[in-house]
């Protein structure tokens, strides 16, 4: 078997309002990012964990 797993892509850019982001504001920025992703919808390669030889 061969799984062709396809390049990531950049799906959001954010900037910190200095040098490095803090937890606080990584929340503020990524909670309300990720708030409508579908259940499931991960960048864990479940799919590719759950290849099956046939």
């Amino acid at each position: 078997m061969v799984a062709i797993v396809e390049r990531p892509r950049v799906g959001a850019k954010f900037d910190s309002k200095q040098d490095t982001f803090n937890y606080d504001e990584l929340d503020e920025l990524l909670t309300p990012h990720y708030a409508d992703r579908p259940a499931g919808e991960t960048f864990a390669a479940a799919e590719v964990l759950g290849l099956e030889r046939r």
